[in-house]
């Protein structure tokens, strides 16, 4: 739910979705067909390459329960009860469908993964930051932190903080711009710029002499091998390997130091990335971070204006 909803609109639309999480209602949903042996004659293959029998319809099952519940973990964040295909299909669903997609294009709700709501919280993003995505496309979490930054305080005119969206697509950077345009908001800048080599902006001098990055936080969601969705798309499985991950380590490595350079001293800066491969996510992450407090080691200079 977007935090800088008016408050007349945010009781009218808090309310309406309270009703729609606080009442259980009867949905049907259908089940995807069980696995069969190889063996069998009355077999065939998915899209995915997995055994189903071929005479068997997809089943459905009936439960009772609400479309909708409160996170406790995520202020203003709700999470659906069924998946997206459910919600379209069902005919009880069908008025909370109709307003899911008009607050949505209201800009008042923005729909994403539990899990790529986590890293604005965890930033803590306050109005007043300057803040920076790295990798922003296609704009969930980007969305999540303009909400914070685009609150005007009493007294005045415009936001105090900005939110710089980059990605180094401009295919994606496109697509960034059309989610962000629907929050509206005088405190959005975008760019497409590789995140190896964003411009190293002017920031001030600290008590040492050193010139500090510009930002308050920095998000940098890196690219990965993305086996983490394996949950939502089997697929992968097909074309997975444990080398993949590690093919991006030199590119992470080099976001993460921009990264660093970019960020005030005292400040934030988050550091994400989605694998299903607990041994290689762990192998990386330490690697990483001891890449990163070695150079700061060496030389503090250095970290902070190459």
């Amino acid at each position: 739910m977007g935090a800088d909803c008016h408050p007349m609109f945010r009781d009218k639309f808090e309310k309406e979705l309270e009703e729609h999480a606080g009442k259980p209602i009867e949905i049907t949903i259908e089940t995807k067909s069980k696995l069969v042996n190889e063996s069998s004659s009355d077999t065939k293959k998915d899209e995915n390459g997995i055994l189903q029998s071929a005479s068997d319809a997809p089943a459905t099952i009936t439960k009772i329960l609400p479309p909708v519940r409160r996170i406790p973990f995520i202020p203003l964040g709700y999470q659906l009860s069924v998946d997206r295909r459910t919600i379209r299909r069902n005919p009880s669903l069908s008025a909370f469908h109709e307003w899911l997609k008009i607050q949505t294009n209201a800009g008042f709700i923005t729909r994403q993964e539990t899990v790529s709501m986590i890293p604005p919280v965890v930033l803590s993003v306050e109005p007043h930051h300057a803040v920076l995505d790295m990798c922003a496309a296609p704009g969930s979490k980007t969305s999540q932190m303009l909400e914070v930054v685009s609150h005007i305080a009493p007294g005045k005119k415009e936001p105090e903080g900005f939110v710089v969206a980059n990605d180094s697509d401009p295919k994606r950077a496109y697509m960034l711009i059309h989610n962000l345009r629907r929050i509206n908001s005088p405190a959005a800048f975008t760019s497409s710029v590789d995140a190896q080599f964003f411009p190293q902006l002017k920031g001030f001098n600290n008590t040492d002499g050193i010139n500090e990055g510009l930002f308050d936080r920095v998000l940098c969601d890196v690219p990965c091998s993305g086996d983490g969705t394996m949950r939502k798309n089997p697929g992968i499985w097909k074309f997975w390997n444990p080398l993949g991950s590690f093919a991006l380590h030199p590119l992470q490595i080099n976001i993460a130091m921009k990264g660093a350079t970019l960020t005030k001293v005292g400040a934030y800066r988050f550091f994400h990335k989605l694998f299903c491969n607990f041994f290689a996510w762990y192998i990386l992450f330490v690697m990483i971070v001891q890449f990163l407090i070695l150079q700061n080691s060496l030389s503090y200079g250095s970290l902070s204006s190459s």
